[in-house]
Protein backbone atom coordinates (compact mmCIF):
# COMPACT_ATOMS: atom_id res chain seq x y z
CA UNK A 1 0.00 0.00 0.00
CA UNK A 2 2.98 2.35 0.26
CA UNK A 3 5.05 3.34 -2.76
CA UNK A 4 8.76 3.86 -2.26
CA UNK A 5 11.17 5.98 -4.34
CA UNK A 6 14.86 6.21 -3.61
CA UNK A 7 16.31 9.48 -4.84
CA UNK A 8 19.33 8.90 -7.02
CA UNK A 9 22.66 10.11 -5.58
CA UNK A 10 20.97 10.81 -2.24
CA UNK A 11 20.30 9.20 1.13
CA UNK A 12 16.67 10.29 0.89
CA UNK A 13 13.69 8.03 0.22
CA UNK A 14 10.19 9.30 -0.53
CA UNK A 15 7.10 7.33 0.45
CA UNK A 16 3.55 7.79 -0.85
CA UNK A 17 0.47 6.16 0.64
CA UNK A 18 -3.16 6.74 -0.31
CA UNK A 19 -6.45 6.10 1.45
CA UNK A 20 -10.13 6.88 1.08
CA UNK A 21 -13.46 5.15 1.49
CA UNK A 22 -16.51 6.56 -0.32
CA UNK A 23 -18.89 4.64 1.96
CA UNK A 24 -17.41 6.22 5.09
CA UNK A 25 -17.61 9.66 3.53
CA UNK A 26 -21.21 9.20 2.49
CA UNK A 27 -22.19 7.98 5.96
CA UNK A 28 -20.18 10.58 7.87
CA UNK A 29 -18.06 13.01 5.81
CA UNK A 30 -16.31 14.50 8.86
CA UNK A 31 -15.14 11.23 10.45
CA UNK A 32 -14.70 9.58 7.05
CA UNK A 33 -12.22 12.32 6.12
CA UNK A 34 -10.36 11.95 9.43
CA UNK A 35 -10.16 8.19 8.85
CA UNK A 36 -8.78 8.69 5.32
CA UNK A 37 -6.06 11.09 6.50
CA UNK A 38 -5.05 8.95 9.49
CA UNK A 39 -5.02 5.77 7.40
CA UNK A 40 -2.63 7.36 4.90
CA UNK A 41 -0.43 8.58 7.74
CA UNK A 42 -0.53 5.15 9.39
CA UNK A 43 0.69 3.49 6.19
CA UNK A 44 3.72 5.80 6.12
CA UNK A 45 4.46 5.20 9.81
CA UNK A 46 4.11 1.44 9.45
CA UNK A 47 6.64 1.53 6.59
CA UNK A 48 9.06 3.22 9.01
CA UNK A 49 8.73 6.69 7.51
CA UNK A 50 7.91 10.14 8.76
CA UNK A 51 4.75 11.79 7.33
CA UNK A 52 5.54 15.15 5.75
CA UNK A 53 2.48 16.43 3.85
CA UNK A 54 -0.99 15.59 2.54
CA UNK A 55 -2.44 15.78 -0.98
CA UNK A 56 -6.19 15.65 -1.52
CA UNK A 57 -8.39 14.81 -4.50
CA UNK A 58 -12.16 14.74 -4.01
CA UNK A 59 -14.88 14.13 -6.59
CA UNK A 60 -18.39 15.26 -5.73
CA UNK A 61 -21.77 15.72 -7.38
CA UNK A 62 -23.39 18.99 -8.48
CA UNK A 63 -22.11 22.00 -6.53
CA UNK A 64 -25.60 23.58 -6.57
CA UNK A 65 -26.95 20.64 -4.53
CA UNK A 66 -27.09 21.64 -0.84
CA UNK A 67 -26.32 18.05 0.17
CA UNK A 68 -23.11 18.09 -1.86
CA UNK A 69 -22.09 21.39 -0.27
CA UNK A 70 -22.80 19.92 3.16
CA UNK A 71 -20.59 16.92 2.30
CA UNK A 72 -17.77 19.18 1.11
CA UNK A 73 -17.95 21.37 4.21
CA UNK A 74 -17.66 18.39 6.55
CA UNK A 75 -15.02 16.65 4.41
CA UNK A 76 -12.79 19.71 4.51
CA UNK A 77 -13.43 20.21 8.22
CA UNK A 78 -12.38 16.59 8.94
CA UNK A 79 -9.29 16.83 6.73
CA UNK A 80 -8.32 20.11 8.38
CA UNK A 81 -8.74 18.73 11.90
CA UNK A 82 -6.65 15.62 11.16
CA UNK A 83 -3.90 17.59 9.40
CA UNK A 84 -3.72 20.09 12.26
CA UNK A 85 -3.52 17.30 14.85
CA UNK A 86 -0.64 15.64 12.99
CA UNK A 87 0.99 18.99 12.15
CA UNK A 88 0.93 18.26 8.41
CA UNK A 89 0.46 20.79 5.62
CA UNK A 90 -1.88 20.16 2.71
CA UNK A 91 0.28 20.62 -0.40
CA UNK A 92 -2.49 20.37 -2.94
CA UNK A 93 -6.26 19.96 -2.97
CA UNK A 94 -8.16 19.11 -6.13
CA UNK A 95 -11.93 19.23 -5.74
CA UNK A 96 -14.06 18.28 -8.73
CA UNK A 97 -17.82 18.94 -8.91
CA UNK A 98 -20.53 17.80 -11.29
CA UNK A 99 -19.67 14.12 -11.22
CA UNK A 100 -22.91 12.23 -11.70
CA UNK A 101 -23.70 8.57 -11.97
CA UNK A 102 -26.11 7.76 -14.80
CA UNK A 103 -28.79 5.25 -13.82
CA UNK A 104 -32.05 4.07 -15.39
CA UNK A 105 -33.80 6.70 -13.26
CA UNK A 106 -31.51 9.46 -14.55
CA UNK A 107 -28.40 11.17 -13.22
CA UNK A 108 -27.64 11.29 -9.53
CA UNK A 109 -24.59 12.57 -7.67
CA UNK A 110 -21.78 10.07 -7.18
CA UNK A 111 -20.73 9.08 -3.71
CA UNK A 112 -18.14 11.54 -2.42
CA UNK A 113 -14.97 9.98 -3.78
CA UNK A 114 -11.86 10.90 -1.84
CA UNK A 115 -8.25 10.16 -2.43
CA UNK A 116 -6.07 11.32 0.41
CA UNK A 117 -2.39 10.79 -0.26
CA UNK A 118 0.32 11.24 2.33
CA UNK A 119 3.93 11.96 1.43
CA UNK A 120 6.57 10.70 3.79
CA UNK A 121 10.31 10.33 4.00
CA UNK A 122 12.86 7.82 5.22
CA UNK A 123 16.16 9.31 6.21
CA UNK A 124 19.64 7.95 5.74
CA UNK A 125 20.00 4.47 4.37
CA UNK A 126 16.99 3.22 6.30
CA UNK A 127 15.03 0.50 4.50
CA UNK A 128 11.22 0.63 4.49
CA UNK A 129 9.64 -1.93 6.78
CA UNK A 130 7.78 -4.79 5.14
CA UNK A 131 4.02 -4.55 5.45
CA UNK A 132 3.34 -8.27 5.11
CA UNK A 133 3.93 -11.07 7.56
CA UNK A 134 7.43 -12.41 7.00
CA UNK A 135 6.88 -15.91 8.38
CA UNK A 136 4.21 -18.32 9.50
CA UNK A 137 3.28 -17.94 13.13
CA UNK A 138 3.63 -14.16 13.32
CA UNK A 139 1.03 -12.66 15.59
CA UNK A 140 -1.47 -9.87 14.98
CA UNK A 141 -1.86 -7.31 17.74
CA UNK A 142 -4.55 -4.71 18.13
CA UNK A 143 -3.22 -1.37 19.30
CA UNK A 144 -5.54 1.10 20.96
CA UNK A 145 -8.86 0.97 22.72
CA UNK A 146 -11.15 -1.83 21.45
CA UNK A 147 -14.43 -0.27 20.34
CA UNK A 148 -16.23 -3.38 19.07
CA UNK A 149 -17.17 -1.26 16.08
CA UNK A 150 -18.08 -2.91 12.77
CA UNK A 151 -19.71 0.18 11.29
CA UNK A 152 -19.06 0.63 7.60
CA UNK A 153 -17.55 -2.84 7.29
CA UNK A 154 -18.13 -5.58 4.75
CA UNK A 155 -19.29 -7.70 7.70
CA UNK A 156 -22.09 -5.22 8.50
CA UNK A 157 -23.04 -5.02 4.83
CA UNK A 158 -23.06 -8.74 4.00
CA UNK A 159 -23.87 -10.54 7.25
CA UNK A 160 -26.29 -7.96 8.67
CA UNK A 161 -27.54 -6.69 5.29
CA UNK A 162 -26.81 -3.12 6.41
CA UNK A 163 -24.98 -1.26 3.63
CA UNK A 164 -25.61 2.21 5.09
CA UNK A 165 -24.03 1.98 8.50
CA UNK A 166 -22.05 4.88 9.90
CA UNK A 167 -18.33 5.22 9.49
CA UNK A 168 -16.33 3.48 12.23
CA UNK A 169 -15.48 5.50 15.30
CA UNK A 170 -12.11 7.20 15.40
CA UNK A 171 -10.42 8.95 18.29
CA UNK A 172 -7.99 11.41 16.75
CA UNK A 173 -5.93 12.04 19.90
CA UNK A 174 -5.47 8.32 20.53
CA UNK A 175 -4.56 7.76 16.86
CA UNK A 176 -1.97 10.54 17.10
CA UNK A 177 -0.50 9.10 20.31
CA UNK A 178 -0.26 5.58 18.86
CA UNK A 179 1.39 6.73 15.65
CA UNK A 180 3.94 8.81 17.54
CA UNK A 181 5.05 5.66 19.33
CA UNK A 182 4.99 3.14 16.47
CA UNK A 183 8.24 4.28 14.84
Amino acid sequence: DTYVWRLRDSNQTILLASAGNAGYLKADPFNGAIIAVTEGIRKIVIAGGRPEAVLISINLGDASDPGVNWQLHHLLKGINEACQRFHLPVLDADISFGNDQITKKGARPILPTPLVSVLGTLSGNQEPLAGAFAADGHLIYMIGTPLNDVNGSLYAKVIHNNPTTMAPAIHLDEEYHIQQHLG
